[in-house]
């Protein structure tokens, strides 16, 4: 190791982590948890601790699980979790890129990208990412004890490189394709060991057939498993390039830039402060450097990072890709954007300045919506725990999610499908999440819950509504309820937001 290296990789992690909070996490605040927490504190409290209820992914299941059980619905320590996780996820990242490229700075300079990238801001927004953000840390240091046991040929490498990937496959399959990325390490790095990798391929066969025979018939909810198709492959590249170079891209940008001037301060000095500090940083250490040289075998490494990450999304059966998904992509991603950036001949500092303000500046736009968006949801489940009484002696519960939608601003292109789903693109009302809200608020698990998409009138003694029904991806159709008035109690903006709405807080 060269003299000085550990010291400056440590303080390099360091500033990673410095710029990750400031660009994902100030505010040091998600006043909720997410829609799909709400509904798996439900679902903890009506089903036993088996694994078999979520038999294709077992360990996430007993992680989220575990989650409910110590993490509850209290949504700081909700935040507290995201926070490390992501930490994790990040130092993980930055160890393997020092492993595939050889050196710290270049590692740091990957390691900023993949940490600015738009297309991945869903991790950070709330607890439930927790889980996704931990799995992506197995597969990354999977795959970067596989790159040790190359380098050393010390075998405990190669076995701690094995239980991580049977960790990964039966908690989250987003990096199923790993050994493939390993089978192309070995020819470039060390052609002795290159039948090394058949020694994962046990693994990925008793997964799959464990997979396709639905936890070998122990399944206890067959119908969730989510199936590979060749077919669905072309809808899922062109859910791709929306990602990268469409209006999923087009939204993360415009929506992180028009939001940013609406943080409040003084946090937007804070954020502002710390991130021009690590851009004077970052512009300064690439002053000092040579032009950023990649080696050929770790661009073709990068390549296959890329793509055997991405393959198990496009192979998804039920179709759609979503900012999760791009994590484990988007390490190899960064490389190639880093190899890009090397070809720069002239005015390579001043170029990397002005992308990283922009970057920063959308992930921190972003990263404010996410605040608000969580506000909003605590503001209306704050409001239903205040009425539980109400809620638990009510026979039918209406949650007037158009009644908010129609009093907060929360998007610059109306959809039909988009009843306040999202604040500025963050995930903000989910029926699944409003109605489990309700059913903990009322300590009533059995209670019935109805999400309006049109505002309730009174006719003749009945409430009447039309609710949402799923009608495929991004399409929605509308159902026709009619409810007893006298047992109906009704939660609209008028009831949570009575007193004033400020940034999604309510005003007392």
């Amino acid at each position: 190791m060269k003299e000085g290296a550990f010291p400056r990789k440590l303080m390099l992690a360091g500033i990673l982590l410095v710029l990750n909070i400031a660009a994902h996490f100030m505010p040091f605040e998600r006043a909720a948890l997410a829609p799909d927490d709400y509904a798996l504190l439900i679902r903890s409290q009506e089903e036993s601790a088996s694994f078999l209820n979520y038999a294709s992914r077992p360990i996430c299941y007993l992680f989220l699980r575990a989650q409910s059980i110590f993490v509850g619905d209290n949504a700081v320590y909700g935040f507290i979790l995201l926070l490390a996780s992501s930490a994790v996820l990040l130092i993980a990242v930055f160890l393997l890129l020092n492993e595939l490229l050889r050196d710290e700075v270049s590692a740091f300079l990957a390691g900023a990208i993949f940490c600015l990238l738009p297309n991945t801001l869903e991790i950070y927004h709330t607890a439930i990412f927790a889980n996704i953000n931990l799995v992506f840390s197995v597969y990354v240091l999977c795959l970067l004890f596989y790159l040790k046991y190359l380098d050393s040929g010390k075998t405990r490498f190669l076995a701690v490189s094995i239980a991580l990937y049977a960790a990964g496959i039966f908690w989250y399959e987003a990096g199923f394709f790993t050994p493939l990325i390993m089978l192309i390490a070995a020819f470039l790095k060390n052609g002795k060991k290159v039948l090394s990798w058949l020694l994962f391929l046990p693994l990925s066969f008793v997964y799959v057939i464990y997979r396709f025979t639905g936890a070998f018939g122990f399944d206890m909810r067959p119908g969730e498993s989510r199936a590979a198709s060749l077919a669905v492959i072309p809808f899922n590249l062109l859910e791709l390039v929306r990602h990268y170079a469409g209006r999923y891209m087009a939204r993360s940008v415009l929506y992180g830039l028009y939001k940013f001037r609406s943080i409040e301060m003084p946090w937007l000095f804070f954020m502002c402060v710390i991130g021009i500090a690590i851009v004077l940083f970052t512009v300064n250490l690439i002053k000092k450097l040579e032009p950023v040289k990649i080696r050929s075998d770790a661009l073709i490494l990068a390549c296959a990072i890329f793509a055997f990450w991405l393959l198990p999304i496009l192979l998804n059966g039920q179709g759609g890709v979503g900012g999760r998904h791009l994590v484990l992509p988007s390490i190899g991603l960064s490389v190639i954007l880093l190899w890009l950036f090397g070809k720069i001949k002239k005015g390579r500092a001043v170029t990397a300045g002005v992308v990283m303000v922009i970057l920063i500046a959308i992930c921190q736009g972003n990263a404010w919506s996410q605040v608000v968006a969580c506000r909003i949801n605590a503001s209306v489940y704050g409001y239903m725990k205040e009425s539980s009484r109400a809620l638990k002696v009510a026979r039918f519960v209406v949650v007037d999610a158009r009644s908010f939608a129609e009093k907060i601003p929360f998007t610059l292109v109306p959809q039909d499908f988009n009843v306040l789903n999202t604040y500025y693109g963050a995930q903000a009302f989910e029926g699944w999440g409003l109605k489990s809200m309700v059913k903990l608020a009322a300590h009533e698990n059995a209670k019935e819950v109805y999400i309006a998409k049109t505002r309730p009138g009174l006719h003749a003694g009945k409430i009447e509504f039309d609710m949402p029904a799923y009608a495929g991806y991004r399409s929605e159709k509308s159902e026709h309820v009619s409810l007893d008035a006298g047992g109906c109690l009704v939660v609209d903006y008028d009831s949570v937001y009575g007193k004033g709405f400020m940034n999604g807080l309510r005003v007392r």
